[in-house]
């Protein structure tokens, strides 16, 4: 494993990525995710921002090793840290998030209904006891925004011997936010733009902040790189 750091300046904040792949790695996606870094890595240097790049090749990363990444990078000195996936485009007109988003400990966009019917079910296969008193919520994992100054965040990134079966990182998240009663945020659905296709591009990056899911051709079609 590589960690590459790029930083222009003394940053109190980060943006990283696990640049891995699984079942998806192929040219097309190679090429399609290398662009979407790009504009990752363009949106930090505008902003002053420090970039982290996690370099897992010749090794593929799962999604349960996802959070003994997570975990590696919050013990860094930051005051907050910023996680995205690989197939996200940032738009050029992007508010720097770090000036416009605050949490207490961790904030996401909040599932879809039938996301959360399934993490819900596969916890409760194993815990059904906290299907009493507690209310269900959990986040896309591919942008996540966590404050590293608050004595909860490691607690987020714990993976104890109940739950050593689990392979979803986002199933794990949810757990451990209800285990430790930890206080989240939800993002605005900009932060985390989903659905995308080649008929709504256009309205995509024109009124969404951080696009995901852009795979395949989509962002090389009608996408202005950075300047």
């Amino acid at each position: 494993m590589v960690i590459k750091i790029n930083s222009a300046t003394t940053s109190d904040f980060a943006i990283y990525q696990i640049d891995g792949y699984t079942d998806r790695d192929s040219t097309k996606v190679r090429i399609s995710q290398d662009f979407c870094i790009k504009s990752v890595e363009n949106y930090c240097r505008k902003y002053g921002i420090d970039y982290i790049r996690i370099d897992t090749h010749p090794n593929r990363y799962n999604h349960s090793l996802k959070i003994d990444y997570h975990r590696l990078i919050s013990g860094l000195e930051y005051k907050k840290l910023l996680y995205l996936d690989c197939d996200i485009i940032i738009g050029h007109d992007a508010h720097n998030i770090f000036d416009t988003v605050d949490c207490d400990v961790i904030a996401g966009c909040a599932f879809n209904d039938h996301r959360l019917a399934y993490c819900k079910s596969e916890i409760l296969k194993k815990f059904p006891d906290l299907d009493k008193g507690h209310t269900f919520y959990g986040y896309n994992g591919g942008v996540l925004l966590y404050n590293l100054l608050s004595p909860n965040i490691r607690k987020l990134f714990t993976i104890d011997s109940n739950i050593l079966d689990i392979k979803d990182d986002e199933i794990i998240l949810m757990y451990n936010l209800m285990k430790y009663n930890i206080s989240s945020d939800t993002l605005d659905p900009k932060w985390n733009f989903r659905g995308i296709t080649d008929s709504n591009l256009e309205y995509a990056l024109k009124e969404n902040y951080y696009i995901h899911l852009c795979v395949g051709s989509y962002h090389t079609n009608g996408y202005r790189d950075w300047e």
